[in-house]
């Protein structure tokens, strides 16, 4: 809380102009006049200072948030004004949305109540992508550079297997996939252990 015009002197109507000012909204502001050698004259009632009109959104996640593929994520999303002060009058029904990959947000879209929602976000398909979050109107907001890495290796294919000349060795591949066959391109340092079992010895 900022005041400008202190101290001030009482004009010949024994009235003084004062400005306060703040950019955090909240309860149980106060305000006390004190004579030039400190002594309390008087205490103002408390009063409220609002948030302004909506002006955008906030997340409960930083932008380049990881997550795993597969697992559900909750996203709380907020109303803001200019100052960043949650609006609590805002209402009005807002929708999440992802910019690609395989995702599935319950529900497509949440009435806020009191300024904020809750979406559940899982997403199948790994990459980096922004969710966007906008109401009917004009206000938008996007949650930047969300990551998606694969989830725990959970099979394993190969390539490059084919009928070989007796004698000539043939190079082949081994990959690892999560549940949701996602590359996983972070098993490098997994051993695996080849044994033949079929065929001639």
């Amino acid at each position: 809380l900022t005041v400008t015009g202190s101290p001030a002197a009482l004009n010949s109507s024994g009235v003084a102009q004062v400005l306060l000012n703040s950019a955090i909204a909240g309860n149980d502001y106060q305000v006390r006049a004190l004579t030039g050698s400190g002594d309390v004259i008087d205490t103002s009632a408390v009063f409220i200072v609002q948030a302004r009109a909506s002006a955008g959104f906030t997340f409960d996640l930083p932008p380049g948030y990881v997550v795993e593929a597969g697992k559900t994520q909750p996203i709380v999303v907020t109303a803001v004004d200019i100052n960043g002060n949650r609006d609590s009058l805002y209402t009005a029904k807002v929708a999440l949305t992802a910019s690609g990959g395989d995702f599935e947000i319950t529900p497509d879209s949440v009435a806020f109540v009191k300024g904020q929602g809750t979406f559940s976000v899982r997403a199948r398909a790994t990459g980096t992508y922004n969710l966007t979050t906008a109401d009917a109107g004009v206000l938008s907001t996007d949650l930047t550079n969300y990551t998606v890495n694969a989830a725990p290796v959970d099979r394993l294919s190969f390539a490059g297997l084919a009928d070989t000349p007796a004698g000539a060795g043939r190079f082949f591949f081994v990959r690892a996939y999560d549940s949701l066959s996602n590359l996983v391109n972070d098993s490098a340092g997994l051993v695996i252990e080849l044994q033949q079992i079929s065929g001639p010895p």
